[in-house]
């Protein structure tokens, strides 16, 4: 059910959030710059940026002139998001905290759409037309690629963020900044045949209308190309119902692995209802699931060979670098902004602080002002951006489609896979 007001207080399972999104305005109170742990502004590099991220912020952000920021998302109804928009905030608090882009502050304007294809067509309306945005970023929605494709086209605005539809893939003035479900479907699937060696994965897959069409692609696609057949693909999965009547379903099929698209509270009811069941075999996630609450929600229950001889354990990817276990260079700051805004480490979080990394790059190389045509602009003539948090440079026009293999021993997420690339699945 939609919530009565659009002020939204962002809380959910494995996730305490300083600040609550207000109306239409999402911002957090400003961390001052003896705050920051780090001097580099942004993580990734590219031949294109400025030489040092301090040569484009000043020493106080100008809060008079701000660089207003739009985001729909789906905050509500359907399948909750919420977790995203505070990863954006804190990005966008770390980089306020050292005076901003050109001196200006940068405020999120986050509007729930609830799922709704009504509502999202008005959220983007009125982020461009009252709120005047320059850009779209942490866009994370049901409906909103499907809905407002042509006006965001028309608009000249771009839009930085995530795919939950197909729709959002090879649009015009969309960026996906991660390689998303449809292909982490892909790339698990392969690992679970090709390295695993696995013969009967099944999938039971998120019984959302809009995205049905997108995962039967990815299987037929990926059955023909194998010459495999999965025994049961389904979708069925409702986050607000228990998942034993599927697995059992799955269980009976024959199914050695189970992969689906789903929240980390569902995906760990799913492994215990595999337990309970008497399900044996491996149990699969895309990214969604990578958080930091399911391990010791688990507990036993994940390790290798702990629902059955069979099982090889619990696999789910990253889809950008993991944020578990020794962090690699680029990603302290981003763990060190969770503490300061008391976000939790997890899948969302680090999509809504890449997504604003990606535009604040892009920022940085517009010598002039800042308006949506000059930021549209630099999207569409961006240098291929190299950043810690992305198997592979990205580049406005084409697909992130790099991701990392995660799995549970000892308690702990651990790195079982160098970079995957879909095009290698």
């Amino acid at each position: 059910m939609r919530a009565s007001s659009r002020t939204l207080s962002l809380l959910t399972a494995g996730v305490a959030i300083a600040s609550i999104i207000g109306g239409c305005s999402s911002s957090a109170a400003t961390p001052t710059t003896a705050a920051v742990a780090t001097g580099t502004a942004v993580v990734g590099t590219s031949a294109s940026a400025p030489a040092s991220a301090a040569a484009s912020v000043y020493p106080t952000a100008d809060a008079s002139n701000p660089i207003n920021v739009g985001e729909v998302a789906t905050l509500s109804g359907g399948i909750p998001f919420v977790a995203l928009p505070p990863g954006v905030q804190a990005y966008f608090d770390y980089i306020n905290s050292m005076g901003g882009v050109q001196g200006r502050k940068l405020v999120l304007n986050t509007l729930d759409d609830g799922g709704s294809p009504t509502e999202a067509a008005a959220d983007a309306k009125k982020l461009i037309l009252e709120n005047n945005v320059v850009a779209m970023v942490g866009n994370v929605s049901l409906v909103d690629c499907s809905t407002n494709e042509k006006y965001y086209e028309q608009q000249g605005i771009v839009t930085d963020g995530l795919g939950p539809e197909p729709d959002c893939y090879g649009l015009k003035n969309y960026f996906v900044v991660e390689p998303g479900p449809y292909v982490g479907t892909r790339i698990i699937l392969s690992y679970a045949y090709k390295t695993l060696g696995l013969k009967n994965m099944c999938l039971i897959g998120q019984n959302d209308p809009a995205s049905i069409d997108g995962y039967k692609q990815i299987v037929s696609d990926f059955e023909t190309a194998n010459s495999v057949t999965m025994p049961l693909v389904e979708f069925t999965n409702d986050t607000s119902q228990s998942p034993t009547p599927e697995v059992v379903q799955a269980k009976n099929a024959g199914c050695d692995g189970i992969v689906t698209q789903t929240m980390p509270s569902n995906f760990v009811a799913f492994v215990q209802a595999a337990k309970t069941a008497g399900f044996d075999g491996t149990m699969f996630c895309v990214g969604s699931a990578y958080d930091s609450t399911v391990p010791p929600a688990l507990g036993a229950t994940a390790e290798p060979g702990a629902l059955g001889s069979n099982s090889q354990g619990i696999f789910v990817l990253s889809e950008l670098a993991p944020f578990t276990g020794t962090l690699g260079a680029g990603l302290q700051t981003y763990a060190e902004w969770l503490q300061k805004d008391k976000l939790s480490a997890n899948y969302w979080t680090e999509a809504g602080w890449f997504s604003a990394e990606v535009f604040v790059h892009v920022l940085q190389t517009i010598s002039g002002p800042i308006t949506r045509d000059s930021v549209t602009k630099a999207y569409e003539t961006m240098q291929p951006y190299t950043s810690a948090f992305a198997g592979s440079p990205l580049q406005f026009g084409t697909a992130n489609e790099s991701s990392i293999m995660m799995s549970i021993k000892n308690g702990a997420w651990v790195t079982v896979s160098n970079w995957l690339f879909a095009s290698q699945s």
